[in-house]
């Protein structure tokens, strides 16, 4: 089965640990010098934002950039905060399915080009690469292309990471899997398919159901 199927990572393959949303934003309250519940509302009305500005202009924000502006005026050492949200990450890591190694390499295995397509910004793309060393055959993360999907500028890359493995002319089909109907929908302005999912057991199921298939079949 000659397909290319491009993977959302947050709520389409793996869900936030919530050990880690708590640990990092106790830590955000002790370096601003905050209450905890105080420390958690910076964090999320900065990360609401930066969702936002992804899904109305495609911007992609770097943890740096996330972090300075958590930051506000306070002083704080952004690089050293980048570091510990990163430690944080690998103590807590993200909860990915238990199924999906296995299924990544049976798809793999029969022919499939598969890759993950993701937006971030206080978690970077190669944080999450090197907590799980998945063995992608293309990734594609907003903080390291400079555009968050929606934007057409992220799925022209993801189409060019896909011809340089494999010439679009020798696949039967390449589509997009993930949980945003906004952002992830995206992937129809470059044409092409978009399977929207509401949890990492959707996402399974429908990866597990073109296991064995000889042929491509979208829906």
């Amino acid at each position: 089965m000659k397909i290319a199927i491009s993977l959302d990572f947050w709520g389409t393959i793996a869900l936030h640990n919530p050990d880690y949303r708590a640990e990092v934003t106790r830590y955000f309250a002790k370096i601003l010098s905050v209450s905890d519940h105080e420390g958690e509302a910076r964090y999320k009305l900065v990360k609401d934002a930066c969702d936002l500005e992804a899904e109305m202009r495609g911007t992609a924000v770097t943890p740096h950039e996330a972090v300075k502006r958590l930051a506000g005026n306070t002083d704080i050492c952004v690089d050293s905060t980048v570091a510990e949200i990163e430690r944080l990450v690998r103590k807590h890591p993200p909860r990915l399915h238990p199924d999906f190694p296995k299924v990544l390499s049976d798809l793999q295995n029969q022919g499939c080009i598969i890759g993950v397509s993701s937006n971030t910004n206080f978690i970077s793309g190669s944080t999450i690469q090197s907590v799980f060393r998945l063995p992608w055959d293309f990734e594609v993360y907003s903080d390291e292309i400079g555009a968050s999907k929606p934007d057409r500028k992220f799925f022209k890359h993801l189409l060019w990471e896909i011809g340089a493995i494999k010439g679009w002319d020798l696949m039967e089909g390449i589509y997009h899997i993930g949980d945003n109907q906004i952002c992830d929908g995206g992937a129809t302005k470059v044409d092409l398919e978009f399977f929207l999912v509401n949890s990492p057991n959707d996402t399974i199921a429908h990866l597990k159901s073109l296991i064995g298939k000889k042929s491509y079949a979208t829906g």
